[in-house]
């Protein structure tokens, strides 16, 4: 899958419509129809033999793909290749196709998380990273917070920058009263960076 990805995206890059327009009509039918598909997005990302440009585009369609797939109780979710629960299967039960999609989701997270530590401005993306936490966080990704205290205590100035941006883009008013206690600890970390003569 991984590889049909890499030629597709790289496709959608021509500046010759005959190739460019049907390759992003087969991206939207690998993401309507095929599960592994955000896996592959997110492994192209953190490919470091990969052109840069495409390991771009690779983020840029996972972030799109995060905003209308991830989750089921957002607004603009649309069905994707892993059913609802009201799609009668005979084959197969739906707790293996849910233990399916979170293993999927948290392989995706890892990788993305991966890239916040690139050397490369371009795809420290923190919004694909800020997205998946709106939806996965505490419950999926309990770690989440800490490690990205982690990195702010102990990361380098590119690692620090990538998590406060995250953060920044993650950090809702809307954030219920339970996320309180993790926001104080945050606030903490901040005010160390801000005092801290290096």
């Amino acid at each position: 899958m991984e590889s049909v990805v890499y030629q597709t995206l790289e496709k959608t890059l021509s500046p010759v419509a005959n190739e460019r327009v049907p390759a992003e009509v087969e991206l939207k039918r690998f993401e309507q129809q095929q599960p592994e598909y955000c896996l592959a997005l997110a492994s192209i990302a953190a490919a470091q033999e990969c052109a840069l440009e495409l390991r771009q585009t690779a983020l840029v369609v996972l972030k799109g793909y995060v905003n209308r797939h991830w989750n089921l109780a957002v607004e603009s979710y649309e069905e994707g290749p892993i059913p609802s629960p009201d799609v009668s299967l005979r084959w197969v039960s739906w707790a293996t196709i849910t233990m399916g999609a979170r293993l999927v989701k948290a392989a995706v997270r890892e990788r993305v998380f991966g890239l916040l530590s690139s050397d490369e401005p371009k795809l420290r993306l923190a919004a694909v990273v800020s997205n998946i936490a709106k939806y996965d966080w505490p419950d999926e990704w309990p770690g989440l917070f800490d490690a990205l205290l982690l990195l702010l205590r102990q990361g380098s100035p590119k690692q620090v920058h990538a998590a406060i941006r995250v953060y920044a883009e993650w950090i809702r008013p809307n954030m219920t009263d339970a996320h309180v206690s993790h926001l104080l600890g945050l606030l903490g970390e901040l005010r160390r960076l801000v005092v801290s003569p290096e």
